[in-house]
């Protein structure tokens, strides 16, 4: 288990433990975090050490330990196909026992976040069955709009399972990440995006409904839709 102590230049400490320090440095401005952050980092453990594996019990164990001993409310296993490797990812009877340890961990009041992939399509891979126990299931994905190599750090983050959620808690969040004298600041705006970015062009009275249409990838009537909702809500004037 790794706690970021205070690294001075030139220690002689893991790489990646000393960008994730310089990261998170700059993410708070340098200011102490509310809790204390405890990161287990592979590339900074012993050449004997292994990474566990949640889908085994002996890795359970091992988790369990590391867990136990800073007590944490919140654990993230960043990512799945890291920490959870016996087994097949489309089959949902290898995800039985993580799903199992992951209702436990619930029942001891700790929030379990799992980090997933998604494949080219850009849903989760593998079997659904992940999704059975969880509270809450986000989408994160690049805005339709984002340009590789000019844009800040943009993305969509998108409920697709909200449990207990209102819904006016669940709208689409586009957040922005951005370096301003070398700290960096997370921005970011809720709603329904996609309307938004549509009354934007139909009040700029630049591109057609068909036009309009095919850059949403909707249907025309959907783009009319949007402009008499825009109308309702004064949102053309």
């Amino acid at each position: 288990m790794v706690v970021f102590p205070d690294l001075a230049e030139g220690d002689d400490a893991c790489d990646y433990l000393a960008a994730m320090q310089k990261r998170l440095k700059k993410l708070t401005n340098g200011q102490p975090t509310k809790a204390a952050l405890s990161i287990f980092i592979p590339d900074c453990q012993d050449l004997t050490d292994h990474i566990p594996d949640v889908a085994v019990k002996q890795g359970r164990l091992e988790v369990n330990e590391l867990i136990e001993a800073v007590n944490p409310k919140v654990v993230f296993i960043d990512n799945i196909s890291t920490f959870i490797r016996t087994g097949h990812e489309n089959e949902g009877d290898s995800w039985a026992p993580v799903q199992e340890w992951a209702v436990q961990m619930r029942k001891q009041g700790r929030a379990i976040i799992f980090v997933h992939h998604a494949n080219k399509e850009g849903k989760q891979r593998g079997s659904h069955k992940k999704e059975d126990v969880m509270d809450v299931v986000i989408q994160l994905k690049r805005p339709d709009d984002y340009l590789q190599g000019t844009d800040a750090t943009r993305m969509l983050i998108r409920y697709t399972k909200a449990r207990h959620l209102k819904a006016e808690d669940t709208q689409d969040i586009e957040a922005v990440l951005t370096s301003t004298g070398g700290e960096l600041q997370w921005t970011w705006e809720a709603g329904d995006l996609t309307f938004q970015r549509a009354v934007e062009l139909i009040k700029s009275g630049d591109m057609s409904m068909s036009e309009l249409a095919d850059e949403f990838g909707v249907s025309k009537s959907t783009i009319h839709r949007w402009k008499q909702k825009a109308i309702k809500e004064n949102k053309l004037t």
